[in-house]
């Protein structure tokens, strides 16, 4: 079966496009400058967010900010080295040009594993003491999966494009905060009070805040529609890779956890993942289990870290 191509790729692309292009209008009206200047600056800003949220130095810097830590023990270093080796020359076997992730183990009880940047995978210490060594094999490709089709890539566009936003917005605060200096004051030696400027100031930067805020809010409703595509899709690499039952495995684990509680459509639309059932559903059908009949070892005890 061929994994599918997410229908919510342009989504990122368009939302990233749209924000860069107010960033624009914003810098090109607000320093007075030409179109080529403001789109200039634009691009330079945008290099250097990029820069730092991916590639080498991104990865550098989101390992710390994540709180990413090599994995210490002999149990961590020898069993962790040895699933990311088979894990990626299974996916490798599909996605040729991919590159071998580092792998970190994450100070959190829960159960939780995400990727990160260009080749960072961390998973948690409640992930390798709870799940079976197929269940993790089973996570890990799914992450390499987020990799390989550069679903994090996409992520750091649109969050690098609402860093370039907020950048842009910081001329007018400095501008209407100056401004209402010179109005308080003059308001000042006028009649002693100030009152009025401070208030209109603080009307004008709650409503600038507001709608930077509420547009983000907007953006990311969207945006999640990809998201959760995303997370359909590294499934099914995940499951192509050979750990398909795993998966499944897994997912009944976190559907026992948190009881798959569907909490409407609003919900849904917040979140940047399915329903873990769907999830079921979808890799039920991409591995051809139409009944009972295909077993699946959901209670194999062998842990990769005990």
């Amino acid at each position: 079966m061929e994994i599918r191509k997410s229908k919510f790729n342009y989504v990122y692309i368009i939302w990233a496009l749209l924000t860069v292009f107010i960033a624009v209008i914003i810098i090109k009206n607000v320093l007075s400058i030409s179109t080529a200047a403001a789109w200039g600056i634009n691009i330079v800003l945008f290099i250097c967010v990029f820069v730092l949220n991916y590639g080498l130095v991104g990865d550098w810097r989101n390992r710390i900010r994540h709180g990413l830590k090599k994995p210490a023990t002999l149990n961590e270093v020898n069993g962790l080295n040895a699933v990311n080796d088979e894990v990626f020359e299974q996916v490798s076997k599909f996605y040729p040009k991919l590159k071998k992730a580092e792998l970190f183990v994450i100070a959190e009880d829960n159960i939780n594993a995400y990727a990160l940047g260009l080749n960072t995978i961390g998973i948690t210490k409640g992930a390798l003491s709870s799940l079976n060594i197929g269940q993790v094999k089973a996570v890990i490709a799914h992450e390499y999966g987020h990799l390989a089709n550069r679903d994090t890539l996409n992520l750091i566009l649109f969050n690098t494009s609402f860093t370039i936003l907020s950048i842009a917005l910081l001329p007018i605060y400095i501008l209407s905060f100056l401004v209402g200096l010179v109005f308080a004051f003059m308001e000042g030696m006028l009649s002693g009070d100030s009152k009025v400027s401070t208030g209109l100031l603080s009307v004008f930067t709650r409503i600038l805040r507001w709608s930077y805020l509420k547009y983000n809010e907007i953006g990311y409703y969207f945006v999640n529609l990809g998201s959760r595509d995303f997370e359909y899709r590294a499934d099914e690499v995940s499951a192509k890779a050979g750990y398909g039952k795993e998966l499944l495995s897994f997912f009944y684990v976190l559907e026992q956890l948190d009881n798959d509680v569907r909490k409407g459509f609003l919900a849904l639309l917040a979140s940047t993942h399915p329903y873990t059932s769907y999830r079921i559903k979808n890799i039920e059908n991409f591995i051809g289990i139409t009944s009972s009949t295909d077993k699946i070892d959901y209670h194999n005890n062998s842990k990769l870290v005990n």
